[in-house]
């Protein structure tokens, strides 16, 4: 071999480079090939071509190349295709367990391989491992066998590694998987592609759990058919939706089949535990993509579900979700109703499994949303001291998506509070383990609220610029659910850089968005922004924010929403005082302040301690000089 001292003649050299076209292993290959043909012959130290180089004989790809060298070792070709089965690596244990071969016959064909370079080794027999030089090397062998002999390796691998190799087993189901596919043993390879994605699933590989339930369901496909493979099948598509709604939203093609498929067949199956599964994961999805009608369906057909087969688990799970949606149509009331039962009925050990359905916590998005319900109730000290317990409960489960919307949510009661930094601090956090996990709606989520906070304290228009790319990421995942609210804060945030058409727009969308989709938990918000922006520049129009500042006073006021009738007062009472009528303002705000019995060091209350002190001090000097 040339290694050994011998040298090439740069016309071979030449021919070698212009049949390779450049590439390294082909290279290799043509020049390895060459030296042990009789094409060449070796003298004083150089290598010497016998005839003309026309007539030489040169495979025309890489892999007849690499065919060729494992066909020169016909009494180790089989052991090398055997290998080339069990992967690019494996250990001599193995290969010794399924090589039909005495020790001594596997050792030397093994030394034979290793001489050609077609393996690496590591280590010394019986503890050495084996490489596959190239994985083109590896190719080739695996392509060069016949189907049934394929088929035969492969069952022959998984059994040995069954018998004798359970650590192997455990660590990598995916593996068993793919022997026990290709080796035609359906049923085994069914069950350890599900172990390999319910594990992948546990850690956040959403990726890689949506592979292997795909391909669970592929193999579940090839049994015939049976109540029990509807079953299976359902499990594996309510497994598989999980993880593709918490990498991917609710809003790509794949996720939206996968429901379909769901809805299509979880009324075939007889067995109310799965039913009640399936229900959970559509009424999630509807709830995420703003289908409340759906979810006032799904959830009453769940309710229903659980009294009749008198299985508490289930009467558990629309808890959770009715709390959501009775918050976001406005009806609070209901919703700390909801809230509280989700709190109080939950069981980790039977709950925190559902996770897998909905892509977070049950009692924890329950704790974390009504942290932001309790703000709006006028409790904001009680609000952010719920929305840090919902984000030390999240951690406590170790489930990546649910610690994700505890701080989204979190993040937004500290906004609420005008705590900007520690929004930003909530909200970064989000985005670190989200962008981490590969959690694409999560992550556009979190940069919203990331968004936000950074506009309250940067005045560059970047956190602007983050909250808009963060809401494209919500839409694109398919995400509507909080839109109005969303929309509303980020016309705040356009108000306050003072871009009011920006504002203007956003306002408008979101009112129309609250109507067609039925959220009222923002309104009087929204109507309050609405006014602020009519009074923007010097056409500002008094008469219209009147109107506006007055429906958002009565709809606070009729949802007990106390933080926005505060804010509504602040807003009307600043454009009395600039009318003059301080002592009308001051009756309208001072019950409202008064009302507070907490967080009165959070923003809007030292802002509306602030007003009332100036208009009494107006009054005050109004009737001095009287």
């Amino acid at each position: 071999m040339w290694q050994a001292g011998g040298s090439l003649p740069s016309e071979l050299v030449e021919f070698i480079i212009d049949k390779a076209g450049g590439i390294p292993l082909y290279v290799e290959e043509i020049t390895k090939m060459m030296i042990e043909s009789e094409q060449v012959t070796l003298k004083d130290g150089r290598f010497e071509l016998i005839g003309e180089i026309e007539t030489l004989t040169i495979p025309t790809t890489l892999q007849d190349s690499l065919m060729a060298r494992l066909d020169r070792r016909a009494e180790a070709k089989e052991l090398a295709q055997l290998a080339a089965v069990i992967g690019r690596s494996f250990i001599y244990e193995l290969i010794a367990a399924v090589a039909d071969l005495d020790e001594s016959e596997l050792r030397r064909q093994l030394a034979e391989l290793v001489s050609a370079e077609l393996f690496y080794q590591r280590g010394v027999i019986p503890s050495a491992t084996f490489t596959f030089k190239h994985a083109l090397i590896q190719e080739t062998a695996y392509q060069s066998l016949l189907h049934k002999a394929r088929h035969e390796f492969h069952a022959r691998i998984a059994r040995a590694l069954e018998k004798d190799f359970p650590d192997l087993v455990l660590a990598s189901p995916e593996m068993m998987a793919h022997h026990c596919e290709i080796g035609g043993l359906a049923d085994d390879a069914l069950s350890y592609y599900r172990r390999a994605g319910e594990a992948a699933a546990a850690r956040s590989a959403n990726r890689e759990g949506i592979h292997h339930f795909d391909r669970a369901i592929k193999v579940l496909h090839t049994l015939p058919e049976s109540e029990e493979r509807n079953r299976q099948n359902l499990n594996l598509l309510l497994m598989m939706s999980g993880c593709q709604t918490s990498a991917f939203g609710w809003g790509v093609p794949d996720v939206v089949r996968t429901h379909k498929r769901i809805q299509e067949i979880y009324k075939d199956v007889d067995d109310p535990k799965m039913i009640s599964e399936a229900l959970l994961a559509l009424l999630t999805s509807c709830n995420v993509r703003a289908e409340y009608d759906q979810v006032v369906r799904l959830t009453s057909e769940l309710s229903s579900l659980g009294e009749s087969v008198n299985d508490p688990a289930i009467s558990y799970m629309p808890e959770a979700p009715l709390g959501v949606l009775s918050y976001l149509r406005g009806d609070f009331a209901m919703a700390r109703e909801h809230f509280k039962r989700a709190e109080e009925g939950y069981d980790r050990d039977r709950h925190l499994p559902l996770t897998r359905l909905t892509g977070y916590d049950l009692r924890v998005f329950a704790s974390a949303c009504s942290a932001v319900m309790i703000w709006q109730l006028g409790y904001p000290d009680q609000a952010a001291v719920t929305g840090q317990k919902a984000v030390e409960a999240a951690d406590t489960l170790q489930h990546f998506e649910t610690a994700v919307i505890a701080r989204c949510m979190h993040a937004w009661v500290l906004l609420m509070r005008r705590e900007f930094a520690d929004a930003v601090q909530s909200a970064e956090a989000a985005v670190a383990i989200s962008k981490r996990q590969k959690l694409n709606f999560l992550e556009g989520w979190a940069r919203t609220m990331r968004g936000l906070a950074n506009s309250a304290v940067d005045e560059d228009g970047g956190g602007i610029e983050e909250y808009r790319t963060g809401c494209k990421m919500m839409v694109d995942a398919g995400a509507r659910f909080f839109s109005s609210a969303i929309l509303a804060s980020g016309a705040e945030a356009s108000l306050r850089a003072g871009h009011k058409d920006a504002a203007k727009s956003a306002l408008d969308i979101a009112f129309t968005v609250k109507d067609e989709i039925g959220e009222r938990f923002w309104e009087a918000e929204i109507q309050r922004l609405r006014g602020e922006v009519t009074l923007v520049g010097n056409e500002g129009n008094e008469s219209e924010a009147e109107h506006q500042f007055q429906g958002a006073l009565q709809t606070a006021r009729s949802q007990e929403a106390k933080a926005f009738e505060l804010r509504a007062a602040m807003s009307l009472a600043r454009l009395w005082q600039k009318q003059g009528k301080h002592q009308d303002a001051l009756e309208l705000l001072t019950p409202v302040y008064d009302w507070f019995t907490e967080g009165l060091d959070t923003g809007d209350l030292k802002e509306a301690d602030s007003l009332l002190k100036a208009l009494g001090n107006t009054e005050t000097s109004a009737a001095a000089s009287c």
